[in-house]
């Protein structure tokens, strides 16, 4: 009976970083009630999470494609936009992530000592968190990758602009090159 409450649903349904924040917490909200599974042991349970992390990561993949639909990209917005976007997926889905499994490795780790749980695979519940899968990492990575990317990108076109459209003489193919790198690059 465990699962048949898992509160997935909620992390597939989401449309936008917000409900996919208020997911995130109602599954680490649910977790702890592995203590009153007799048939629910830790192993299943991180591999449970590491799937969890595999739907955040399609989930928030599948958001921003919808949301960015004209080529599935966020690199189109202008900066600010963009910002305002990564701000909310980085702040509101990825650190609340990392705030409740610390909590969850916590209780995971304590649980596993007060019940003195011997794995199946003879590893600790340390272990077993440590070699945790999650899966939206490198969804995390490649964001942070593009948040440096961009910006570089918007200081170095900040000088171009300032640069060649500080006098009366502008060239306006410079300046839309700088502003189009983005998409073309990526």
């Amino acid at each position: 009976t465990f699962l048949k409450h898992y509160p997935i649903q909620g992390l597939v349904s989401a449309r936008d970083s917000v409900r996919l924040s208020l997911s995130i917490q109602n599954i680490f909200d649910y977790l702890p009630k592995i203590r009153s599974s007799r048939y629910y042991d830790l192993d299943r349970c991180a591999e449970l999470l590491s799937a969890t992390t595999l739907t955040l990561s399609n989930q928030l993949i599948k958001i921003l494609r919808e949301k960015y639909s004209k080529n599935g990209l966020i690199l189109g917005l202008n900066y600010d936009s963009y910002t305002k976007v990564y701000k909310e997926v980085e702040q509101g889905v990825f650190e609340k992530f990392d705030i409740e499994f610390e909590l969850f490795t916590d209780f995971f780790v304590d649980l596993g000592r007060k019940t003195k749980f011997i794995s199946k695979s003879k590893r600790t519940p340390a272990d077993i968190i440590k070699n945790l899968t999650l899966h939206h990492v490198p969804l995390r990575e490649r964001l942070k990758d593009i948040h440096h990317f961009r910006t570089s990108h918007e200081r170095l076109r900040s000088v171009v602009t300032e640069v060649l459209g500080g006098g009366k003489t502008e060239d306006p193919t410079a300046v839309r090159e700088v502003e189009e790198a983005p998409v073309v690059l990526f």
